[in-house]
């Protein structure tokens, strides 16, 4: 307003004579995967310009790398979720877009989280050959062997022999008196992967000797823990020539230690499947 002595204070406000959908995504978008069931994720608030309307959720969008997709709502005035109940042996795609009356505007770009699994060895010295392990006693000999681990590692973190699949032994050429185990180490809900091999490689560090029904045998304190492959050289470098649990060369058996197909799955008061 102006009088004879000059203009006010200006107010300026935005208003809407109809709302539509964002046209932007929200910035500054992370996602972490806290462990293998749950992973958190967070984004800047989008302003009402940038929304369009007044945003009244965020939908939280994450598509398993098996294809199933879900989508968790988040109250508008909230700029972070954690979502649980995930398939720890599956990796994911997630995004987050706004919601206003209109509908559902603009997505991020999908931000990819792996699966929380990593592969370890353990090469075991004594009085072992591959011959030494008898077929009919494998299964046997690798649930042990599991456990023995899982009661080795000092890790508070609710580690068992059910986050150690498709484990299998190993020989390698020119170094006798050895087997190598080999498997895969999926995180647990206070753990992920990483430390966990962590609290194994401390353990075998400390050059232990372990029972493997009535074997007793040493873990080798010069032999890497953690591993990209199970095609992987050995600690001699040379490349496994035998798996003495498997009738094929160097791979895992398909019958061993395999993952459950009942492995939990999202919460539905977490998330549902989107209808989109």
């Amino acid at each position: 307003a102006a009088t004879s002595f000059g203009y006010g204070p200006s107010v300026s406000k935005v208003g809407f004579t109809e709302e539509g959908v964002p046209l932007v995504a929200p910035s500054g978008f992370t996602v972490t995967r806290k462990n293998g069931r749950e992973i958190t994720a967070s984004w800047n608030e989008l302003s009402l310009v940038d929304a369009r309307g007044f945003v009244i959720a965020y939908g939280l969008n994450y598509t398993s790398e098996s294809g199933r997709e879900y989508q968790l709502l988040v109250p508008g005035n909230q700029t972070n979720a954690s979502v649980e109940g995930l398939d720890r042996e599956l990796s994911y795609s997630v995004s987050v877009s706004g919601i206003t009356v209109a509908g559902t505007g603009v997505a991020t770009d999908a931000v990819f989280v792996e699966a929380d699994e990593l592969l370890f060895q353990l090469q075991m010295i004594g009085n072992i050959s591959c011959e030494s392990w008898k077929e009919n006693e494998k299964i046997g000999e690798l649930y042990e062997l599991k456990e023995v681990v899982v009661g080795s590692v000092d890790c508070s973190c609710e580690f068992s022999a059910e986050d150690i699949a498709e484990a299998n032994y190993y020989c390698f050429e020119n170094f006798e008196a050895s087997v190598t185990f080999r498997a895969k180490l999926y995180g647990t809900k206070q753990a992920n992967s990483t430390r966990i091999v962590g609290f194994i490689s401390q353990w075998v560090h400390k050059g232990d000797t372990i029972d493997v029904r009535g074997t007793n045998l040493t873990i080798s304190r010069d032999c890497p823990v953690r591993i990209e492959s199970y095609s992987d050289a050995g600690c001699d470098s040379a490349l496994p020539t035998q798996a003495t649990s498997s009738s094929t060369q160097a791979t895992p058996s398909s019958t061993q230690a395999t993952p459950s197909s009942t492995q939990a799955t999202p919460s539905s008061t977490q998330a549902t499947p989107s209808s989109t």
